[in-house]
């Protein structure tokens, strides 16, 4: 019999990332950001407008973790990759991070658009019935750049 096995079902618990043990989480943000600093010039290269507010001249808002599992710097994209599940999310940690970024650009560019769409659709329905001119909404930066030629490699 397992020792760890408290129920004695057979079923035994997946290893815990979260805060409260030290060890655990040093090794498990060992394995989530595997590779990073390494390549980090890289992926600034490649995803800018991912990155556009990291520190290299951008103005995005700074993420606090607050869930019971610690992600470190990817916590946003691994939470919205893992569409919030945490066994989902633990899944998404395994993906190369390359492929993982491409998905995160895809679901932002996806979400831009379906902003931009609606908010033109506003403004088309006020502009013809405004006393002002009004211009119509600007398309999103993340819609408006083009991948870089490394995409087409």
């Amino acid at each position: 019999m397992d020792p760890e096995d408290r129920t004695g079902d057979g079923y035994q618990a997946p290893p815990s990332y979260c805060r409260s043990s030290q060890t655990t989480r040093d090794s498990f943000h060992c394995r989530a950001g595997e590779g990073v600093f390494s390549q980090r010039a890289v992926l600034f290269g490649d995803f800018p407008e991912l990155f556009a507010g990291s520190g290299e001249g951008g103005t995005a808002r700074s993420w606090r973790e607050r869930g019971d599992y610690d992600f470190g710097d990817w916590a946003v994209m691994v939470r919205e990759l893992g569409e919030f599940d945490p066994v989902r999310c633990q899944e998404v940690l395994r993906w190369p991070l390359r492929e993982a970024l491409l998905c995160y650009m895809h679901r932002m560019q996806q979400q831009a658009l379906i902003g931009w769409r609606h908010d033109t659709l506003v403004w088309s329905n006020i502009a013809p019935h405004s006393t002002k001119k009004v211009s119509p909404p600007k398309k999103p930066l993340i819609l408006r750049t083009r991948p870089s030629s490394r995409d087409n490699d």
